[in-house]
């Protein structure tokens, strides 16, 4: 019985399911007691000026006629929001003013949007090693066509822009680089003047390169051939196409499932490091 009820339960149309037992003289009766969720009969978004009401309906997935569930009602409330933000309203704020009982007998949302914020102009401060016009290409956080398409101001995209320059510069041996987003609106507060300041530190340089756990190639040939030599600054790419390289030179000897890993060692001397790579051959 406490089976049924759970599998009853999670159908979703109802809010509460009680059983209960009556004898007879053929045997206990088995009753269920349900009640009801409401079926949604309108939905509303108040104060949606700038974005028409079948869109919103778009992203919070409703429907007339199903059953209110407080917890969708609430992530429709979440996904109003994101939503609006994607658009550049970062200041939006949306309420549940029905919804969020099973007593109501459809669902709406107050909204506060706010204004509309776009991207006007993106510095780059600190930059010595690539140029602003580079590091423009490195972020998403840009002003749109002409000022008037595109370009909303996505906090998220923001925060992501910043952590891609911050993996562009370690890629190039800057480990110790910082990046800081400064937004300054304008006193109407829609157009964003996005400041990236960037503490580079210093660019690590190789100090050795070794390789360990190889028996069928000589250590000393196999360096020889890498793009990434001592004395020279840590270059990401450069290290890949050295291991992607080494891989294949394995698996045209036979060892196909040779598996190679690069192992960085930073060292007590500032802005010095040894590569390290790391092969476990297997079978030929």
């Amino acid at each position: 019985v406490q089976s049924d009820v759970r599998k009853l339960f999670h159908l979703g149309w109802f809010s509460n399911v009680e059983p209960f037992y009556e004898d007879s003289p053929n045997g206990r009766i088995v009753i269920f007691k349900v009640t009801e969720r409401p079926t949604i009969r309108y939905i509303q978004f108040l104060g949606a000026k700038k974005i028409s009401a079948k869109t919103l309906e778009k992203q919070v997935g409703l429907k007339r006629g199903e059953t209110i569930d407080p917890y969708q009602v609430e992530e429709g409330r979440n996904k109003i929001e994101e939503f609006y933000h994607e658009k550049g309203y970062n200041r939006v704020q949306v309420f549940i003013e029905e919804g969020d009982s099973v007593e109501d007998q459809g669902v709406v949302y107050v909204i506060n949007e706010g204004v509309s914020q776009r991207v006007w102009t993106v510095k780059f401060v600190g930059n010595t090693f690539v140029s602003s016009r580079r590091l423009k290409t490195q972020i998403k956080s840009k002003p749109g066509i002409l000022w008037v398409f595109g370009g909303y101001v996505d906090l998220k995209k923001i925060e992501a822009d910043k952590e891609h320059l911050t993996a562009y510069y370690r890629a190039f041996g800057f480990f110790q680089a910082r990046v800081e987003a400064i937004k300054e609106f304008n006193d109407a507060g829609n157009l964003l003047t996005l400041k990236y300041v960037i503490r580079e530190g210093p660019r690590y340089q190789i100090r050795n390169v070794s390789i360990m756990g190889n028996s069928q190639l000589p250590a000393n040939a196999l360096i020889d051939r890498l793009q990434l030599q001592p004395n020279q600054p840590f270059d990401q790419f450069k290290m890949d196409r050295d291991r992607t390289w080494l891989q294949d030179l394995y698996g045209s000897r036979g060892y196909v499932f040779a598996d190679i890993h690069e192992e960085p060692l930073f060292l007590e001397e500032p802005g010095a490091m040894d590569l390290v790579y790391r092969i476990e051959e297997g079978k030929q």
